[in-house]
């Protein structure tokens, strides 16, 4: 009995040292596989290193396509400008560089702004009426006291041209053999029609312009300037402003719009030596805003507007900006000098109580009044003209 219970013991504890090496052995792996599991995870060429060396090198490759891409635009721009600058009337238009290293025109009694995101071409070149210089310190109150644009750039005047965005038929010049569902700059009877005149006209579109150079203008600097926000009005001085916080002036007709707050002279651009103001961007304006605003922001902007029941104050919702223009979308539709079949206004964007707002949307009408209506402020700039101009013979007219 006694040697059957020894062997009993003996076979226990066999199977017990048996289990106890299983689990060293079991320990040790696990150590060893752990060590290496953290070298690969931890060390100098381990998991994520590379990971971390991967990422670092997406960014540096975005961010040096971004430079050569800021880079290509800026040759470009001043290659155009170092062209154009012969013609820049420089009594009445000086040169700003701006942070992104662009060459911009800005006419007199405006300052660049120095504000942080204002000094860009590529994200919007702000100027302000006045001589005091905007900064980050003074720039809210600025925002809201004193009129302000924003320079659309224009590379290839030969793209300056109504666009169709949503399949709506478009023409630069239209004659009486034109569709009537088309929407144009400028019409011309059939006996009018000749490759001269088409020329001519297809720059005729600025309203008020007596001579047609505000095509010529805008191939010459390069561009021109939209007010940053909706117009409103000022009955006090009878100045129409584009200011921040303002309520948009509605309700006013096309016709009225064209000299609202402007003297004869002005409206019709016979003033030398001055810049010209108009109430109303040209169709082509406008899709020359919006071409801009897509390649820098694909489209970003669209249905970003006020669709609610009542109009809003100008750039009062920063949702509703891009390239530092406000309100493009919705809030009130724009009067512009475009036509629709026989002769009909147009206006562009989208306006409050609608459900579907775009930018890039026309509609038209008999240029009557409404809430839901209101405009727009430009700037196009002065040239020189050569001194042999039948008409003014050197003298610099106001575009």
């Amino acid at each position: 009995m006694k040697e059957k219970r020894n062997s009993t013991k003996k076979q226990v504890m066999e199977k017990n040292g048996i289990t106890l090496i299983a689990l060293v052995v079991t320990i040790v792996v696990l150590l060893i596989l752990a060590g290496i599991t953290i070298s690969l995870v931890f060390c100098e060429n381990g998991i994520i290193t590379k990971a971390q060396e991967a990422a670092n090198k997406t960014k540096e490759a975005v961010i040096n396509e971004q430079e050569g891409f800021n880079k290509l635009y800026n040759e470009l721009v001043n290659a155009l400008d170092s062209e154009k600058g012969e013609k820049w009337d420089e009594e009445n238009v000086y040169k700003v560089v701006s942070e992104d290293g662009i060459k911009v025109p800005v006419p007199n009694g405006y300052v660049a702004s120095e504000a942080t995101g204002e000094n860009t071409v590529i994200g919007g070149f702000v100027i302000y009426e006045g001589e005091e210089k905007v900064t980050d310190s003074n720039v809210a109150d600025a925002q809201t006291t004193r009129n302000q644009f924003v320079w659309v750039p224009v590379n290839n005047i030969n793209e300056y041209k109504l666009i169709s965005w949503n399949g709506e038929k478009v023409i630069d010049v239209a004659t009486d053999e034109t569709p009537l569902d088309t929407y144009y700059s400028t019409k011309i009877a059939n006996e009018d029609v000749s490759t001269e005149t088409i020329i001519n006209k297809a720059g005729d579109d600025t309203a008020g312009l007596t001579i047609d150079s505000s095509k010529e203008s805008i191939e010459t600097y390069g561009g021109f300037y939209v007010g940053r926000y909706e117009a409103s009005y000022d009955i006090s001085t009878n100045k129409v402003e584009t200011k921040k916080n303002k309520q948009p002036y509605t309700n006013v007709s096309y016709q009225d719009v064209l000299t609202l707050g402007l003297t004869k002279q002005e409206s019709r651009g016979q003033i030398t030596g001055l810049r010209k103001f108009n109430n109303m961007l040209s169709g082509k304006q406008w899709d020359a805003m919006i071409k801009w605003i897509n390649e820098t922001n694909d489209n970003l902007y669209d249905n970003k507007g006020n669709i609610g029941t009542d109009k809003i104050n100008t750039g009062s919702n920063e949702d509703y900006k891009v390239n530092n223009i406000y309100d493009i979308s919705g809030n009130v539709a724009e009067w512009s000098t475009e036509r629709y079949g026989t002769n009909e206004n147009v206006t562009r964007g989208g306006a409050y109580n609608q459900s579907n707002i775009k930018a890039n949307q026309r509609e038209h009408n008999n240029g009557e009044a409404s809430e839901q209506i209101g405009f727009r402020q430009n700037i196009v700039l002065p040239i020189k003209l050569p001194d042999s101009d039948p008409v003014l013979g050197g003298n610099q007219i106001l575009q």
